[in-house]
Formats: C-alpha cells, structure tokens, sequence
C-alpha cells in the first residue's frame, strides 16, 4: 500500500482519509488557527491541488495514491471501478491562490 500523507513546508500537509482528500494547515506560533478543507478525488485528477505551492514530488505521489484508491473502490455493482489508462500523467500543479483566513 502506499502513503496516505505527506508535509511540506512549515505547516502545511495532505492526507487521503475516508474516501477524500484533506488539505491542512496546521497552526504555528504566529497563526495559532489551523484550517483544513476537503477535495474529491474526481476535482483533485481534474483540477489539480488546493494550495499552489504542493511540490511536484507530493502531488505526484498523491495522484497515483489517488488512482490506486479509486480503482479499489467499489461500484454501485460491489465490483471494483476499474479504470485505466496507461498515457495518464499525474494531475498537472495549477496556480491557485490558498483561502484566505479572516483576521
């Protein structure tokens, strides 16, 4: 099985937990506020990570945790989904801004 989480940075980090993807802050001594939000893995292979600076190497080892969640995931039908595509790429790092926490 593969990794389920992964950190970089001073506080931030990514987990698969429960069939999702959490994305988190934790709190520092200058913010004592952690966040935290949720992304499907259909928006994550669509659109890339929630926060914009994911090293290449996580979101990398993220998609394909991602994809190996979704194919061990059953249908409607109790089978597996399988589904593959041998010339997909990991999902592509998009410029996205990180929420913005009120003061």
């Amino acid at each position: 099985m593969s990794e389920s989480s992964w950190e970089w940075g001073y506080n931030r980090g990514v987990r698969i937990e429960g069939g999702h993807i959490l994305w988190y802050e934790s709190p520092t001594a200058f913010d004592r506020e952690g966040g935290a939000c949720e992304q499907t893995f259909e928006r994550f292979l669509a659109n890339g990570p929630w926060y914009d600076d994911v090293p290449a190497e996580i979101v990398e080892k993220l998609t394909l945790a991602v994809r190996e969640q979704e194919k061990a995931r059953p249908s409607a039908s109790g089978k597996p989904v399988v589904k593959t595509n041998p010339s997909a790429r990991p999902a592509r790092v998009t410029k996205r801004k990180a929420p913005q926490r009120s003061v």
